[in-house]
């Protein structure tokens, strides 16, 4: 993220601006808080939201250093079940409802809470909040053996950035081997990875596309995610998955 480029686009007409914490598909790690108290300074009206699904309880959030009025998260990213998330607010910001009627949770959301998906929720964050030092430190280490194995073959392009980044994501290309062939190859062999984010599935990425990246770079592009449960045999199984679909697909797409 270009924090000049950003700023620049926000004026005396601008309420609001919202910022990803870390993007889901490279893993990099955007200057949030350079770039929101920059913005308070100059428009100290406007209202700031940071989206940190992607580093809830894989990194520590603290609302002060984000310097956001708004933060929201997702359980789904840290094991617990899907459909439930939180929402941080700033005292004094006023958030509109999304849906009225019965003025539940707090009247920002009308309609019977799932009381099951909260406690799941909450029941992950205590379990999983007082490791995430350990975490972090597991995932460096694997996503580090992955690059370094990667870096080995010539036809493959690590696109994550090497410093301020997440160590739970690392995006790769495989030359010469569209990302959907290639996911359905290691599917074949229960690796199971991603071409990008769920949010822009069957579109070329436009965040790879806003790093220079080609189109066929970016078509071939392979997006591995870790958990607290990956461990180093996952990568080798990886790894020799995509050599293998590397040569009998590579060859394929040739012929």
């Amino acid at each position: 993220m270009d924090e000049d480029i950003f700023c620049s686009a926000v004026d005396d007409e601008t309420c609001f601006a919202s910022l990803i914490l870390i993007n889901n598909e490279t893993g990099a790690i955007q200057p949030v808080r350079r770039i929101f108290t920059r913005l308070k300074r100059d428009y100290p009206d406007i209202i700031t939201h940071c989206d940190a699904v992607q580093g809830f309880l894989k990194t520590h959030i603290k609302a002060a250093d984000l310097a956001a009025d708004i933060i929201t998260l997702s359980g789904h990213k840290a094991h617990a079940v899907k459909g439930c998330g939180a929402m941080y607010s700033a005292k004094g910001v006023f958030v509109p409802p999304l849906i009225l009627g019965g003025g539940q949770e707090r009247g920002l959301r009308s309609g019977t809470e799932s009381t099951p998906l909260i406690c799941g929720m909450g029941a992950a964050v205590r379990s999983l909040l007082p490791t995430v030092n350990t975490a972090v430190s597991n995932a460096e280490e694997i996503n580090n053996y992955l690059r370094k194995k990667l870096t080995r073959h010539e036809y493959i392009t690590i696109n994550s950035p090497q410093e301020n980044t997440s160590p739970f994501i690392l995006n790769f290309s495989v030359e010469g081997v569209r990302s959907e062939v290639m996911l359905r190859y290691l599917e074949s062999r229960d690796v199971y990875v991603s071409s990008g984010s769920a949010c822009a599935k069957g579109k070329l990425s436009p965040a790879l596309k806003a790093m220079g990246m080609t189109d066929k770079l970016i078509d071939s592009a392979i997006r591995v995610s870790f958990s607290r449960t990956t461990s180093m045999g996952d990568i080798d199984k990886l790894i020799k998955a995509v050599s293998e679909g590397y040569v009998q697909l590579g060859r394929r797409m040739q012929d």
